[in-house]
């Protein structure tokens, strides 16, 4: 399942992911990524609202997901992904089919809808949920 979170800067994107992190019991079942180019809490998924951090992988393309699920010094064995700030993404989103049709990965992603000269990001997913 793929999920996603969009709407515009300051609509609590990124508290969604936190949301779905919270609720899951065993928290080694989570891994977080962020793209490099957010220099903004470099490294965590950071909630304006909450006191939490959650600790991201770096990555440019949405292909270095799978290099880091394979290069763990232990394996993955979790089934949850959370993606933060999904529009500075590169690379082809059909990483993410894979990982969720054929992986079975619940993958949930917080992204912009616009940049700032109001011109659309791309599509990343399948199940828009838009917040304001």
């Amino acid at each position: 399942m793929i999920t996603t979170f969009i709407g515009p800067m300051f609509s609590g994107k990124s508290d969604k992911l936190i949301e779905v992190y919270d609720k899951i019991y065993n928290k080694d079942n989570v891994i977080c990524f962020k793209p490099v180019y957010d220099n903004r809490n470099l490294g965590v998924i950071y909630s304006r609202n909450k006191s939490v951090e959650l600790k991201c992988y770096l990555i440019t393309q949405f292909e270095d997901i799978l290099f880091i699920l394979q290069g763990l010094n232990k394996p993955f064995t979790g089934k949850v992904i959370l993606i933060d700030e999904a529009q500075f993404i590169q690379g082809s989103v059909q990483v993410l089919n894979y990982l969720s049709l054929k992986k079975n990965f619940d993958i949930y992603i917080a992204g912009l809808t616009l940049t700032s000269s109001l011109k659309p990001f791309r599509v990343y997913a399948t199940n828009f949920i838009y917040y304001r």
